[in-house]
């Protein structure tokens, strides 16, 4: 192979196997807050989104929060429930085909110390005024969908504590020790309930604390002190290549952190888990996107496609989930979405309209898990190429070149891969080559040209969506000589294709 920064001149052979690409970034998407989950258009995202990708698992904020209302209040020092929309919720997911990972947050206002709170929908951030109320509410939750969903379909379900404790300015008012008292509480609770349950965090923001609770839980039990260690069965974070690099300043402003910023923190945290053999431990990246800002345009281009693709060849291997935060631009949490194309996080618009990402998503969920040959990237890791084949014995190649931010433009690459290993006697090959750049598989600039409207008519959206479809670049067949193929193109930046050489 010859691999620079202007070519890519590649060799596979379709009758190797050289290990599995498993498809961990399907696994779970992310989706605005747990009252969502009552809303139709929000499900049927979720039904289109579950039959293509077959994804398992949903997260998301504040199944404790206001817009819930599991807790009512507090009487006589009680705790009172409700919970109507919780298992509303839940029935929603499961219907859907999917389970959740439970994410307990926030603080329910009738339980908790402060009054900050965090996003439109005012999550509360604070601690409980009284810890062993904290310890009530997550057994009563847990003990409520254990029995209403049963032993058999709660112990696939994941338990996460809290979201993003390491980041005092927005998630959380507490210390990272009065995260391991909540933490302590909430995992005691959940495995009152059933011991085989899985619970795990501490779900912070770039990569952080990972070390600090596998110790804090191997050595310490806030909830049992006499007990020694607390429960843990997975580690989460969460990562994004706009995060401020291990916190250098929270109030820093967010920009791109250097091209190799999110495969080392995985790589490192990866690392760091595997020296903990004797815990068996899983990781789960519970919120990772190409930017933290919910308003980047990046979101809506190309661009994020190729970082998808990009981010998803660079950490095989190294997570158990991988969880693009969000499926759907419905989502609230800076505010109501302002426009249907607003750089949003999801794969689909308001609407529903796919964006360029999600084809690249779409074209991952397609490739073979069979590996033809190791994954290659370029020397400056801005191009690569993921070989794999297809059930069929087709060749499964997904190309991606990305632009750097702030960076000079590279150029357009030249690829050129040369295939063996066809069926003895087979003289011709199809090629079906798919693209997502500027001018496919991208349908923002249609909208643009209907004048960029603040919302869409439903004849419009049928119009747009039926624009909406991973385009072909070029179909064509090919010379097959002695077993042998060539197939050459350009791969400008930004961009992702996707052959599939039968």
């Amino acid at each position: 192979m010859s691999v620079s920064v202007g070519r890519l001149m590649l060799s596979f052979d379709l009758r190797r196997r050289a290990g599995t690409f498993p498809k961990y970034w399907s696994r779970c998407f992310g989706s605005e807050h747990a009252g969502y989950f009552l809303r139709k258009d929000l499900l049927d995202h979720f039904r289109v989104g579950r039959a293509t990708f077959h994804n398992e698992y949903v997260r998301f904020h504040g199944i404790l929060s206001e817009p819930v209302g599991v807790v009512r209040g507090v009487r006589d020092g009680h705790i009172d429930y409700a919970w109507f929309n919780l298992e509303r919720i839940y029935d929603n997911i499961l219907d859907l085909g999917m389970r959740p990972i439970v994410e307990y947050s926030f603080m329910p206002a009738a339980l908790a110390s402060g009054s900050e709170s965090i996003f439109y929908w005012e999550g509360n951030v604070t601690m409980p005024k009284r810890i062993g109320d904290w310890a009530e509410l997550i057994e009563a939750v847990t003990r409520r969908v254990y029995r209403r969903y049963g032993k058999a379909e709660v112990r696939r379900w994941y338990f996460e504590v809290w979201n993003e404790p390491n980041l005092p300015k927005w998630f959380f008012k507490g210390s990272m020790r009065d995260y391991f008292a909540l933490y302590d509480h909430a995992a005691e609770a959940v495995k009152r309930v059933d011991p085989l349950l899985r619970v795990g965090g501490p779900a912070t923001a770039c990569a952080e604390w990972v070390r600090e609770t596998i110790e804090h839980c191997r050595h310490e039990n806030v909830a049992r002190p006499g007990r020694g260690h607390t429960p843990l069965d997975f580690v989460s974070y969460h990562l994004y290549p706009s995060d401020p690099f291990f916190m250098e300043s929270e109030g820093m402003p967010l920009g791109w952190k250097g091209e190799a910023f999110f495969r080392e923190s995985i790589r490192r945290n990866h690392e760091i888990v595997r020296s903990y053999r004797d815990m068996d431990l899983e990781i789960h990246m519970t919120e990772w996107n190409c930017s933290s800002n919910s308003r980047d345009p990046i979101h809506d281009a190309p661009g994020g496609a190729a970082f998808a693709v990009k981010a998803i060849q660079e950490v095989a291997g190294r997570v158990d989930t991988f969880s693009w935060w969000t499926l759907s631009d419905l989502f609230e949490e800076g505010g109501l979405p302002p426009a249907p194309f607003h750089g949003g996080f999801g794969l689909m618009t308001v609407d529903g309209l796919r964006k360029p990402t999600w084809f690249a998503f779409e074209a991952l969920q397609d490739l073979g898990e069979d590996l033809l040959a190791k994954p290659v990237s370029t020397a400056d890791h801005a191009a690569g190429c993921i070989p794999t084949r297809g059930y069929d014995g087709s060749a499964r190649l997904l190309f991606w070149a990305f632009h750097f931010p702030k960076s000079p433009k590279p150029p357009v690459r030249r690829v050129k891969v040369a295939l063996a290993g066809f069926p003895s006697g087979k003289t011709r090959a199809s090629v079906t080559h798919y693209r997502i750049d500027g001018t496919h598989s991208n349908i923002r600039p249609a909208w643009e040209r209907l004048g960029s409207p603040d919302s869409l008519s439903p004849a419009q959206v049928d119009a747009l969506a039926a624009q909406n479809t991973f385009q072909t670049l070029e179909i064509k067949d090919i010379p097959v000589r002695h077993g042998r193929a060539t197939v050459a193109f350009d791969l400008p930046p930004d961009a992702v294709s996707y052959l599939v050489v039968r």
